[in-house]
């Protein structure tokens, strides 16, 4: 969580695609999710990121 970059917010376009608000935005996304599953998140909780490239549509 807190090694997304810049670019990587800009790049899934969405809010103002600042870091700030993919942070606040994924903060609250991620400590729902983390409570759910009886865990506590953490800024230096490991993330997989991934883009996708549309082949076929």
């Amino acid at each position: 969580y807190n090694q997304v970059t810049e670019d990587f917010a800009a790049s899934e376009g969405e809010g103002d695609k600042s870091l700030a608000w993919w942070q606040e935005a994924h903060r609250n996304f991620f400590s729902r999710e983390c409570h759910e599953l009886g865990i506590e998140f953490r800024e230096d909780m490991l993330l997989v990121l991934e883009h996708f490239k549309v082949v076929y549509h």
